[in-house]
Formats: C-alpha cells, structure tokens, sequence
C-alpha cells in the first residue's frame, strides 16, 4: 500500500496576528498592575508610622499603637490583662455607636 504525502499549507491571517498580538499586550500589562499591587499597599498612609518592631510587633504603627504580630491561643493572656480596658477604652466606641436594641454588630476580622 504506497502513502500519499499532502502538503499542508501553513498560513496566518491578519486579524489572528493582530488579534493575539493585542491579547498579549493586555495580559503583560495585568502582569504589571498585579505586580505593583504590593508596591502601592505598602505605600505610607495617614495614621501609619513605620519603626523598629518590637518582640511581638511587626514595627508598624497605627495612631501611636504598633500592630502586633498574629497571634495563635498562647496570646489569650495578653487579650485578658486587666490594663486592656483603660488602654483601648472600649467603652467609648460602645457609647460612641449608640446602638439601640434590634441593632446587629458584625466584628469582622477580630479573631
């Protein structure tokens, strides 16, 4: 049985070209602007200040406080000491708030 060997032409259309071309651009520049992303969150903000951690602090401040660092169950007495409440006083946010009964709170992100 003899084989036939078709030639296949190869051949690329303008508008492909054009097409795939555009496509690429488009994701280099998604590429870029997901890159930069970290660049642009780290840019210095109002109320933040940057400085030397501390042993349990990440070295960034907010409004004089510094952000600790995340903290697992070993940190429950930290959260429980006693002088918390005269050093973040809570009860002015709560007054603040004014909630009313039938109110819903939602503590997002609190832990």
């Amino acid at each position: 049985m003899a084989r036939t060997i078709v030639p296949v032409a190869c051949f690329e259309s303008t508008a492909m070209t054009e097409f795939t071309s555009s496509c690429a651009r488009a994701l280099c520049l998604l590429v870029a602007l997901w890159a930069a992303a970290p660049l642009a969150a780290h840019a210095q903000l109002p109320g933040y200040t940057a400085g030397a951690p501390s042993a349990d602090g990440i070295g960034k401040r907010y409004m004089g406080r510094e952000i600790s660092q995340v903290m697992g169950w070993q940190g429950a007495a930290w959260l429980e000491r006693e002088e918390r409440e005269k050093e973040e006083r809570t009860d002015l946010l709560l007054e603040a708030l004014e909630l009313r009964p039938g109110l819903v709170v939602a503590d997002i992100g609190a832990g």
